[in-house]
């Protein structure tokens, strides 16, 4: 998607081919995308509270991971157990990539809120929007920081 044409390029990539739009509180039954990125309602987990549907909750879930491996270079769960044993104990989050790269603990907290374990506890995205280290543009700051070399 072109976002500024010539004579300052700025692009953007997307790919919508697993899009779906969520219309009058219907939920999606369809698993996909990248394990890496897939909330644990859509990974192997089985969680109750959804049973086989979900909402657009997994996004979020997904904004998260990206975000995490944008601030930290890593994925936050990779391929393994370290996603069950973060759903068993919530305590068992990821932090130390985060500390390492200079996240604060407001940039700390954005991240905990947007993957927690249950769907139903991730903020909307309305108010992840509206969440202090968005609004302080901390990530817009360490993001094009990476870029300066």
């Amino acid at each position: 998607m072109v976002v500024h044409g010539s004579p300052d390029w700025w692009i953007k990539l997307a790919d919508f081919g697993l899009s779906k739009r969520l219309i009058d509180g219907n939920a999606f039954h369809t698993k996909a995308g990248t394990e890496y990125y897939m909330a644990p309602e859509l990974n192997y987990l089985n969680m109750q509270e959804v049973e086989g549907e979900y909402t657009n909750s997994v996004d979020i879930w997904a904004v998260g991971c990206i975000v995490y491996r944008l601030v930290a270079g890593v994925v936050p769960f990779p391929l393994g157990r370290s996603l069950v044993k973060y759903c068993e104990d919530g305590s068992l989050f990821p932090c130390d990539p985060l500390l390492q790269n200079g996240i604060k603990s407001e940039g700390s907290q954005f991240l905990r809120e947007l993957l927690k374990p249950h769907p139903s506890e991730r903020p909307p995205a309305t108010q992840a929007l509206k969440h202090p280290w968005i609004v302080n543009s901390e990530l817009n700051e360490l993001c094009l920081a990476q870029y300066d070399d």
